[in-house]
C-alpha cells in the first residue's frame, strides 16, 4: 500500500508538471506570435474613422496608449505582487454615440466586419452597456455607450495576430513533451522524505494557480466590455506574479538541492 501511495504521489507530480511547464511554453508562444501585432492608428486616422462611423458628430480629446501590453502606471508594488492595469494598448476617442443599432448598419454599410464580441451587457440595474465591435484591414475598434456615467466613444486595439493561437498550441505541445519527461527523470527512484521534496511540491501548489488562468484565457480568452480591451494570454501569470515568483524558485531550490545531492553521491568513494 505504501509503494502505491509513492507510485501515485509520483505519478500526479509528473502530470503537475507537464501541465504547468505547458501553460508556461503556451503562453511563451502566444506572447512570441504578438510580436507581430499591428500597431495602432494614428490620432488623425482614429478620428477620420470616427468621422466615418457618426458623421457630425464632436470628437473630444484622444486618449492613446501606444504598447502591446503592459502596465501603465508601473511602480515597485506592481512590478513585484500586483497587475494594476495590465493590459492592450488602446486609442480611446470620446464621442457621441446615440444608437449603437445604426452604428451596427453604418459599420456594415462602410465594409467593416461585425466581430462576435458585440452585444448589450446589463452590469447592474442601473447601468447597461451597449456595444458594437468591428474590423476592416488591420483595424480593430468598438463602438460603445454606458448608460450608468454618459461614457461613449469609440476605442480601438491591437487586433490579435493570426499566428496566436498557432505558437500557443506549439508552446503547449512542446511544454508536454519536456515538461513530462522531466519529471519522470527527476523522480525516478526517489521514494520517502528528501530535502528538495518540499520546496518541489510547495513550487508546484504556488504554479497552479497561474497556470491555470494562462491556460482558461489561451483556451478561452475572456472578451471584455469597453472602453476595456483585450487582457494578455499569459496575463494569468502577471495577476499572480507574487506566486509565479515564489513557485518557479521553489523549483529552482528543489533542483537545486538535488543536483547538489547527486554532486556529493558521484565524489564519494567507492
Amino acid at each position: 500500500m505504501r509503494n502505491f501511495g509513492h507510485r501515485a504521489a509520483r505519478w500526479v507530480a509528473v502530470v503537475h508538471v507537464a501541465f504547468v511547464v505547458a501553460a508556461a511554453l503556451g503562453s511563451a508562444g502566444a506572447w512570441l506570435a504578438w510580436r507581430d501585432a499591428t500597431p495602432l492608428p494614428s490620432d488623425q486616422r482614429a478620428g477620420e474613422i470616427a468621422t466615418e462611423v457618426l458623421p457630425g458628430a464632436t470628437i473630444g480629446e484622444i486618449e492613446r496608449w501606444d504598447v502591446t501590453f503592459g502596465d501603465q502606471w508601473p511602480d515597485m508594488y506592481t512590478r513585484l505582487i500586483g497587475d494594476d492595469e495590465y493590459d492592450g494598448g488602446s486609442v480611446l476617442v470620446p464621442v457621441p454615440v446615440a444608437d449603437i443599432a445604426a452604428v451596427r448598419e453604418t459599420l456594415t454599410r462602410n465594409g467593416w466586419q461585425i466581430l462576435p464580441n458585440s452585444g448589450t451587457e446589463r452590469l447592474s440595474d442601473v447601468q447597461t452597456v451597449e456595444y458594437v465591435t468591428a474590423r476592416r484591414d488591420d483595424v480593430e475598434m468598438a463602438v460603445f455607450h454606458d448608460s450608468w456615467d454618459n461614457g461613449e466613444g469609440i476605442v480601438f486595439q491591437h487586433p490579435q495576430p493570426t499566428g496566436v493561437r498557432r505558437y500557443a498550441l506549439a508552446g503547449g505541445l512542446s511544454g508536454l513533451l519536456v515538461g513530462a519527461p522531466a519529471a519522470i527523470l527527476f523522480t525516478a527512484g526517489h521514494r520517502g522524505r528528501r530535502r528538495w521534496n518540499a520546496p518541489a511540491w510547495a513550487g508546484g501548489a504556488l504554479l497552479a494557480l497561474p497556470s491555470l488562468a494562462a491556460v482558461t484565457e489561451l483556451i478561452s480568452p475572456t472578451a471584455p466590455i469597453p472602453p476595456d480591451v483585450p487582457g494578455a494570454p499569459w496575463e494569468g501569470y502577471v495577476i499572480f506574479k507574487l506566486l509565479t515568483v515564489l513557485g518557479v524558485l521553489g523549483w529552482a531550490r528543489a533542483v537545486a538541492l538535488r543536483a547538489r545531492r547527486d554532486d556529493a553521491m558521484a565524489a564519494a568513494p567507492r
